[in-house]
């Protein structure tokens, strides 16, 4: 074991007593591994450091809810020669340090019967051998362990027969309970205007200066100072208004502001709208989309659109309420990231009649 993973051992098992568990939201990366946990201790790891020179992605996703009885879920992902998928229904093998384990579904969760002795392995293993009909890859678990550490601690695990890697002969109800997500009530949405009518607002807006401040397409050395950028107008109230306009573009993806507008007696008062996030509020959105009160955005970390992330917001009687966050911080080469890891969730239900 080396010196920093048994240092973090040690931490966490005299934490458990004696402070309180992290913060969350939190991801962080150990080794070849990133791990995750949202605001309602459900935490996520997954690895796709791949060694093959045959181009094939594999990869490894371990979730667990919080609470005494937290689901476990584990999942495989292994695909053909360059990237392509694996015909429908394949089974994989996996080999992890020589120990063999057949006959495993692919990109689905694992048997409850196959997850302890995978886990038991995994943990104390160097790599995983991924085999299926046309393809192989490894996986490196250098990192896993200490991943799975930080997944015991935060969901107060550590010292109890639940816990992954600081085990310990603490009854399963000694784990804290799982945390409720909040619950957000959507109210009627701001209603598009027709571009032609919403037209001379938004030649007004282009010429305002807390605009151009915040819209580098309208900024001189931009050289679209001249163009009207493409923007939605929403009516939230009388002589009230969102205003989400492109503002930057790059080759793959295009960045958006939003504004609250409000009218008053010929005048505009213009403000960013608050969007609450994990990490402050968020106000350069990438690739947004605004329908039906549900404004989203994905960002790409590159081209291939294989890392990133996204977010989802429900328009509220108090404004956009965070609904969605989720991270692919991993470029693995897999479209999308793969299944991702959430930072943050939350309930949606309708309000009652």
């Amino acid at each position: 074991m080396s010196r920093w993973l048994t240092a973090l051992l040690a931490l966490a098992v005299h934490g458990s007593a004696s402070a309180a568990r992290p913060q969350v939201p939190l991801q962080q990366r150990y080794g070849d591994w990133t791990v995750a946990c949202d605001n309602v201790r459900a935490c996520a790891a997954q690895g796709y450091h791949v060694q093959d020179a045959g181009g094939a992605q594999a990869g490894l996703w371990l979730s667990r809810d919080a609470g005494p009885q937290g689901a476990v879920h584990v999942q495989l992902h292994l695909s053909g020669p360059d990237g392509q998928d694996l015909p429908d229904g394949s089974r994989l093998k996996a080999s992890i340090d020589g120990r063999e384990f057949r006959q495993l579904p692919l990109d689905a969760d694992l048997p409850p019967a196959i997850v302890r002795p995978l886990l038991a392995a995994l943990i104390e293993g160097e790599s995983l051998e991924l085999s299926g009909p046309v393809s192989m890859a490894t996986v490196s678990l250098q990192g896993l362990k200490a991943a799975l550490l930080k997944m015991d601690d935060v969901q107060g695990r550590v010292g109890t027969m639940t816990a992954w890697v600081a085990k310990g002969q603490g009854a399963a109800s000694q784990v804290p309970s799982a945390v409720l997500a909040p619950v957000l009530v959507p109210t009627t949405p701001p209603r598009i205007v027709d571009a032609d009518a919403a037209l001379p607002l938004v030649r007004q807006l282009v010429r305002h200066p807390a605009v151009i401040q915040d819209c580098y397409l309208l900024q001189d050395e931009a050289g679209e100072a001249d163009r009207l950028p493409a923007t939605s107008l929403y009516q939230v109230r009388a002589q009230e208004y969102l205003v989400l306009m492109e503002c930057e573009r790059a080759p793959y993806q295009t960045g958006h502001r939003l504004w609250r507008l409000k009218q008053r007696q010929g005048a505009l008062e213009i403000a960013p709208e608050v969007l609450p996030d994990v990490r402050g509020p968020a106000l350069d959105l990438m690739n947004a989309d605004l329908q039906a009160g549900e404004l989203s955005t994905w960002h790409k970390g590159r081209g291939l659109g294989d890392c990133g992330g996204g977010r989802r917001w429900v328009w509220t009687a108090t404004g956009f309420a965070l609904r969605l966050a989720h991270e692919a911080p991993d470029c693995n080469g897999m479209f999308g990231g793969g299944p991702g890891l959430v930072l943050w969730q939350a309930d949606v239900k309708a309000a009652k009649p």
